[in-house]
């Protein structure tokens, strides 16, 4: 039970290398990361005066699912998405809270629609 709750206490955190910089994100805050020209994109809802929230990483979509808790889902290829951001959805296209819109792809149909 101890082990369970550590990892799941590991879960609420991701840590982002980007520029000799380490940010470190709270998984709540997290509404979709994205890969756009082979950099991965954290869309967050930390948006400020300064940051408009997006945070960038070069690491593969498949390392970090393993990472993320339950409630975020692959959604494509090159896209993961949180649940708890999803406003509606339907098997081509996943309609996130600010508006903003993610392709859902063949082979993940069944899994979005699964959770």
């Amino acid at each position: 039970l101890m082990d369970e709750l550590h990892s799941d206490e590991r879960k609420r955190f991701v840590k982002i290398r980007y520029d000799r910089n380490v940010n470190i994100l709270d998984c709540r805050d997290i509404m979709y990361i994205r890969i756009e020209k082979r950099v991965t994109k954290y869309y967050t809802t930390r948006k400020t005066d300064k940051s408009d929230g997006v945070f960038y990483e070069y690491r593969p979509l498949s390392e970090i699912v393993e990472e993320l808790p339950d409630n975020f889902v692959r959604c494509s290829a090159a896209a993961v998405v949180n649940r708890d951001y999803v406003r509606s959805y339907n098997r081509q296209v996943i309609t996130m809270m600010d508006g903003e819109t993610v392709k859902v792809g063949r082979r993940y149909g069944d899994v979005v629609i699964q959770g």
